[in-house]
């Protein structure tokens, strides 16, 4: 949520480092993770397909060769793609003021 996930009330474009290991890390277990609500499903793919459309050179150096299959998994439990187009616009201006 510090970097932009586009989930929640409106708040302020994020301003916290970026820490590529701490960010992999984070989406390797989520994605993974049996209790991701699935009302989290749809942020987190809109987050991660903004970052590697919009700056795919730093979604490859941070994500690299892991980087289909954690969308894959998500898009699998995909169910609002309306929302999903959405969430994604609002993360590619959160993503604007970290990347």
């Amino acid at each position: 949520m510090d970097l932009g996930l586009p989930d929640g009330a409106a708040r302020p474009p994020p301003r916290r480092a970026f820490d590529p290991d701490a960010v992999r890390t984070a989406i390797r277990e989520l994605v993974r993770s049996p209790s991701l609500p699935r009302a989290k499903v749809t942020p987190l793919l809109a987050w991660l397909r903004a970052w590697q459309h919009h700056w795919p050179t730093r979604f490859a150096d941070v994500l690299g060769d892991e980087s289909p299959a954690p969308m894959a998994q998500l898009q699998e439990r995909l169910d609002d793609e309306n929302r999903y187009l959405k969430l994604r616009r609002i993360a590619i201006a959160n993503l604007s003021h970290i990347l």
